[in-house]
């Protein structure tokens, strides 16, 4: 059993280079839970089927709003949902 966490990321992030030792960005915290909760079909997480699970299980959520990016932690797979690098 693992925690995943789930971030908003935030709308506005710099944009410069980072030479003088790096910029603080806030994320916010919007959800975590067990991953065994998404494991009822015995799925191994990191796989491409779990990913999908957990993807899904986040756009079900209340939090979730498809014009926010999100940053999805958990020690096996890491993922982004709706964020695209400038």
């Amino acid at each position: 059993m693992s925690l995943i966490r789930v971030f908003e990321i935030p709308e506005v992030l710099p944009r410069d280079f980072h030479f003088d030792g790096g910029k603080f960005i806030t994320f916010r915290e919007v959800d975590w839970f067990r991953d065994d909760s998404l494991n009822e079909a015995g799925i191994k997480p990191g796989t491409d089927k779990w990913v999908q699970t957990l993807e899904i299980h986040i756009r079900g959520k209340r939090y979730y709003q498809a014009a926010r990016a999100f940053l999805v932690l958990h020690p096996h797979h890491s993922i982004t949902l709706n964020y695209e690098a400038p």
